[in-house]
């Protein structure tokens, strides 16, 4: 893996299922004096040809600690307890329209089965019926291509960046692309983030995770 982390004072997690280890922080530039921090991690499920459910890649969210506290430290504060802030889709809902607060998706393949036509695929599938009908319809197909000369392997990372005005995609911790859409960004986080989330374990892991970064930071 060649994401850029500086963890060395952050915790890292490790995924229990398919044993890779997430840094505690991930940095969009080298530079970046302060990076989005872990949340927590999941993985994602899906059922193959000839095989019943195969974990297909881990996901991790990282946010910017200072603004998730600003924007959901008094949510936290007042929910009964880690559990319910973690199942509060208005929370969630918080957590994604707010295109100022620094956030990023890293996934890492977990199966040797995970090809990259599979892959975009089933993004696109899902991420479709909301963005029809609309302009954001060219931004998933310049999406798409921009992993047209991807090999994916097991071990491969993916990182999705979400600052104020973009979305950057890097594989292995290089850039391939970045899209100025914001329907587009909304619509990958609600993936994730949504009431229907790709991986539900993951969503109640990323809440739980942003309940403690939040309420240890008020304390």
């Amino acid at each position: 893996m060649n994401f850029l982390s500086k963890s060395n004072h952050v915790d890292s997690i490790k995924e229990p299922r398919s044993g890779f280890v997430f840094p505690g922080e991930l940095c969009l530039r080298p530079q970046d004096r302060r990076c989005p921090r872990i949340t927590g991690v999941g993985t994602r499920q899906k059922r193959l040809a000839g095989i019943k459910s195969l974990d297909i890649y881990a996901v991790a969210l990282y946010v910017d600690e200072s603004g998730v506290t600003s924007l959901l430290g008094d949510r936290a504060l007042k929910s009964a307890d880690e559990d319910s802030f973690a199942h509060d889709d208005a929370m969630f809902t918080d957590l994604m329209k707010h295109s100022s607060l620094e956030k990023a998706l890293h996934v890492v393949i977990t199966s040797a089965l995970v090809k990259r036509k599979a892959f975009v695929s089933a993004l696109d599938e899902q991420l479709k019926p909301p963005l029809s009908g609309t302009a954001s319809e060219e931004t998933l197909a310049n999406f798409g291509s921009m992993f047209d000369s991807v090999s994916f392997r097991k071990g491969m990372d993916i990182s999705f960046f979400f600052e104020r005005d973009a979305m950057i995609t890097k594989v292995d911790g290089q850039e391939i692309g970045r899209l100025r859409d914001d329907r587009f960004s909304k619509a990958f986080l609600n993936l994730y983030l949504g009431s229907s989330p790709v991986s539900v374990k993951a969503k109640e892991e990323f809440g739980r995770g942003v309940y403690s970064m939040v309420t240890q930071k008020r304390r």
